[in-house]
């Protein structure tokens, strides 16, 4: 049961705080436009120096004095072999090697390339690598494949496309090709096209292994889960002793099942080979967060600086820095990291943006989140992920209806995409639509059920409707699919506080804070609940964290406000009342926040009770429980709220009485007497008592006793029985089955 006529104005305030939102759009990416925070200080970070960093972009190998094409064969087969056991080290001298024997020979300059293609450090080389092949051989078919997808590792996208489509042409019956070319359109977002060509591919070719691979991206792209794992488990028959294939698999292991010992053991012989890879450290990064495991996180990102070299720039390795930070939202720590990943990426690498979105967004510079975002789609207007960013920047600058037109166009394109899905429903539950937020979700979820990202979205819509069991269900199912993190067992805490479950919110927040989560939201939930506790200095602690971590955190701003009301601390809940009103565009609620701190030295200077009577907060709320638990009834809510007019001692229980008996009423006044003695005694002086009676799951009636009534009762200027006349006693209205407060 929901206290009559309270409002709902928290939950709107709450996905404004759900920084998930912003990071869960899609992974951490690679460059920035123009980013002006260069009052930031940048680290100075030596490079680690690997064994063998590959030749500059530019070099060639010094050939030999005579051409030696059986010793460049040899190389050659003995860099295919080293390739598919892994050893890319060894297979780049091989071919390096090769290419010196016999300067002509395309194989030597394709293995090469395809060795680079799986060093994601040497998208450089790579590049220059198939583009001396070409040059050698314009027409050769193989050697325009690898052009095309290192041409697409650079991010050159459109001339990919433009290198693949004639060959595409002149081979359709070729499975590398056609796997090829459903890559590049992947980049273009064409998911579905992309989707038919790779089964086209292996259907040509069913022993080609990269193909399957290729398949099961896109068809986990497309939320074909089975699909996926099935693509991903053949690749690894076909080639059981190239790591990548096992690092595919693992991945989809731990997106969809969220299972991480089994998704360890998957990555186990790709960590066997190549246990600094970055691509096995970005994925063991992965874990360590979703385990709430901080320092193997940044221990993971801090061996990917070893790629980074002057001959083989990896900005990801600073973006992964700054990403490991903006999870424990240390935003002005993520900042100089953020910049160097800038500051080494190339033009092309527009996906290091999401993260610069998310600091802009972070600092509520909406404007500049929204104009990068829109930069990047004036640039690559093909792109989805992009168009995204710009609705989700809408969102920041709280213009829901422009955020879901972006929205409904990605989706359009990617219909099958759940987390377009979730970012359109939040849109559509921000502009008070709930209705079409629920029909987004069930658009999708016929094949969402196994993806948690859908059980959020539900979890979120909820939330903003005050919805709160549903909201709790939706949750509990998001655990289920990710047992390992704590943002379910967050946001669990979060509804069933605004739900008025203090203690089963405190045990959710607990068991969190036990895990190793950290954050605002945690924090303030955590500070929330000591304080419905009566617990000032606990409360006061955490939310001040809180604040401490992110001081733009709404939640944590209200929430300590209304603790420095109730306890009378006027000055500090004047510094929270100026920046709510700085930052509110509602001109009754800025007007509302002034009311409450025009109220609070008025009754600071009320007399208080005399020392050896005055109850603290605690004791008080204590006595109220034993009254209860006297009365032989059982409590749900003891706690003092705080509205704009009034503050008030609250207090719901459930009886095992038939509310149809004498007996229930006589109960009634029994507990409200004996309540009423308390309020005169405690010193943060509430206005009254509110008492909420109820049977089973359904509230029965509330009553209103006024403090000053009980003070002329007790000094004997009114009787009992004409004090209980001025009690304010209402049925509930509604008798549907609900939660008792």
């Amino acid at each position: 049961m929901k206290l009559p006529g309270l409002s709902h104005r928290l939950s709107i305030l709450l996905l404004l705080l759900m920084a998930g939102l912003l990071t869960a759009c899609a992974p951490a990416g690679r460059a920035n436009r123009n980013a002006d925070s260069t009052h930031h200080p940048t680290p100075t970070l030596t490079p680690i120096r690997t064994a063998t960093p590959g030749p500059p972009p530019t070099a060639t190998p010094k050939p030999l004095n005579k051409i030696d094409a059986k010793q460049a064969e040899k190389l050659i087969a003995d860099g295919k072999r080293r390739f598919l056991q892994s050893d890319l080290v060894g297979a780049e001298a091989a071919f390096i090697n090769a290419m010196a024997a016999d300067p002509h020979n395309l194989q030597a300059y394709n293995g090469l390339t395809d060795v680079y293609l799986y060093r994601p450090q040497y998208w450089q080389q790579a590049l220059t690598t198939a583009q001396s092949a070409v040059a050698l051989a314009p027409n050769d078919l193989n050697s325009q494949i690898y052009l095309a997808l290192a041409q697409q590792g650079a991010h050159h996208f459109e001339e990919a496309r433009k290198t693949i489509l004639p060959v595409a042409k002149l081979a359709p019956d070729n499975a590398t090709v056609q796997a090829t070319l459903a890559s590049v359109l992947s980049s273009f977002y064409e998911l579905d096209e992309a989707y038919k060509v790779a089964q086209k591919a292996v259907q040509l070719d069913d022993q080609n292994a990269s193909a399957w691979v290729t398949l099961g991206s896109l068809a986990y792209s497309l939320a074909y889960w089975d699909e996926a794992g099935a693509a991903y488990a053949k690749a690894v028959q076909l080639e059981p002793d190239f790591f990548a294939w096992h690092l595919f698999q693992a991945r989809h292991e731990l997106n969809v099942t969220g299972d991480v010992e089994q998704a360890l053991a998957l990555l186990q012989p790709a960590r066997n080979v190549q246990p600094e890879h970055p691509w096995v450290l970005v994925f063991l990064v992965d874990v360590a967060l979703e385990k709430n495991d901080w320092s193997t996180a940044t221990a993971m990102c801090q061996k990917m600086l070893a790629a980074n070299q002057p001959a083989t720039p990896y900005a990801e390795a600073y973006s992964c820095l700054a990403d490991v930070l903006v999870m424990q939202e240390r935003y002005q720590e993520a900042e100089p990291y953020q910049l160097l990943a800038e500051q080494i990426a190339t033009p092309e690498h527009w996906s290091v943006s999401l993260l610069r979105i998310r600091l802009y967004s972070e600092r509520d510079e909406c404007p500049k989140a929204l104009a990068l975002a829109e930069q990047w789609l004036a640039e690559r207007p093909y792109s989805t992920l992009a168009m995204r960013m710009v609705g989700v920047s809408y969102l920041c600058d709280e213009q829901s209806d422009k955020a879901i037109e972006k929205f409904k166009q990605v989706l359009d394109k990617t219909p099958r995409s759940v987390i377009d899905a979730r970012l359109l429903a939040n849109a559509y539950a921000r502009a008070g639509n709930v209705d079409a937020a629920h029909a987004t979700l069930a658009a999708v979820s016929a094949f969402a059920m196994q993806d948690p990202s859908y059980y959020q979205a539900l979890y979120e819509v909820a939330l903003f409707s005050g919805e709160y069991a549903d909201a709790l269900n939706a949750a509990q199912r998001w655990q289920a699919l990710r047992p390992y993190s704590s943002e379910p067992q967050i946001s669990m805490a979060l509804v069933q506080l605004l739900d008025d479950n203090i203690a089963d919110a405190q045990r959710a927040a607990q068991r969190a804070l036990a895990a190793g989560a950290t954050g605002a939201t945690l924090y303030a939930v955590l500070g929330e609940t000591y304080h419905r506790q009566g617990n000032f200095e606990q409360a006061e602690q955490y939310l001040l964290k809180s604040l401490a971590i992110a001081d733009r955190n709404f939640l944590a701003h209200n929430f300590i406000l209304s603790l420095y009301l109730v306890h009378g601390d006027c000055a500090e809940a004047g510094i929270h009342v100026r920046w709510l009103q700085a930052n509110s565009k509602d001109s009754q609620r800025i007007a509302q926040l002034q009311r409450l701190l025009d109220r609070c030295q008025p009754r600071k200077a009320q007399p208080t009770p005399q020392a050896e009577i005055a109850l603290n907060s605690v004791a008080a709320l204590r006595a109220a429980r034993q009254v209860l638990h006297e009365a032989g009834v059982e409590t749900h809510t003891v706690r003092f709220v705080e509205d704009e007019q009034v503050r008030s001692l609250l207090v719901t229980y459930t009886s095992p009485l038939d509310p149809q008996d004498p007996a229930f009423a006589d109960q009634e006044r029994t507990i409200g007497l004996a309540l009423a003695r308390l309020l005169p005694q405690i010193a943060s002086q509430p206005d009254g008592l509110v008492l909420i009676s109820g049977t089973g799951n359904i509230p029965r009636h509330i009553i209103y006793i006024a403090t000053p009534a009980v003070v002329l009762w007790l000094d004997g200027k009114l009787t009992e029985e004409e004090f209980v006349k001025v009690w304010v006693r209402r049925p509930v209205d509604g008798r549907e089955s609900g939660t008792l407060m």
